[in-house]
């Protein structure tokens, strides 16, 4: 439970190595789907950003690595809409989009059944679903698809910052914002 604790806070300081190294350590001691998934997470994490950050070799073998412990979270608790959309993602960063829009649709599907969310964090939770589907549609040629799926992801959510958010995100994707959104995106992402 502590290299859980420690890993989850490693995270937070956006130090996936060390995060990576305490969540491994507790999964030899007691093997859990949700550690699992903050493994992979850190994994992908640490590849996420400039393409020219990471090595192409370490690039590649972090992000294997990320999607084998999606794929055993998703073994362990199938129901959990989190880790199909984040393998989904991850599938999209090794160029499998065919694969990931499945993961993510997946995902969609099982949303409104999950226990393990409030409403509000279903809400919340499918929009991001639904603007990250249509950004991978985007990225395949699929513009009508993304917009809808966007729209959607937007629609789904009361009007405040997170709905603003996702506009933003959207008209990004989709080729619409403004350079004074793109920054403001831009300084959204680096306060998370």
């Amino acid at each position: 439970y502590t290299y859980a604790l420690r890993g989850t806070a490693h995270v937070q300081l956006r130090n996936e190595e060390d995060a990576a190294s305490d969540f491994e350590a507790s999964l030899r001691l007691k093997p859990d789907a949700e550690i699992h998934g903050r493994l992979a997470s850190a994994y992908l994490s640490s590849v996420t950003g400039p393409i020219d950050r990471v090595e192409p070799e370490t690039r590649k073998l972090k992000l294997a690595l990320s999607e084998q412990h999606f794929r055993t979270a998703i073994e362990v608790s199938p129901q959990n809409p989190m880790y199909h959309n984040s393998l989904g993602m991850n599938l999209v960063m090794q160029g499998r989009a065919d694969e990931a829009v499945a993961e993510m649709l997946q995902a969609i599907e099982l949303v409104p059944s999950f226990t393990g969310w409030t409403e509000e964090e279903k809400a919340f939770g499918l929009a991001d679903f639904y603007v990250g589907l249509g950004q991978v549609y985007v990225s395949q040629g699929k513009r009508a698809e993304g917009e809808s799926m966007i729209n959607r992801g937007v629609e789904s959510v009361p009007p405040g910052r997170m709905r603003d958010h996702l506009k933003l995100l959207g008209d990004a994707t989709l080729g619409r914002a403004k350079p004074e959104d793109l920054k403001r995106l831009q300084e959204d992402a680096e306060q998370k």
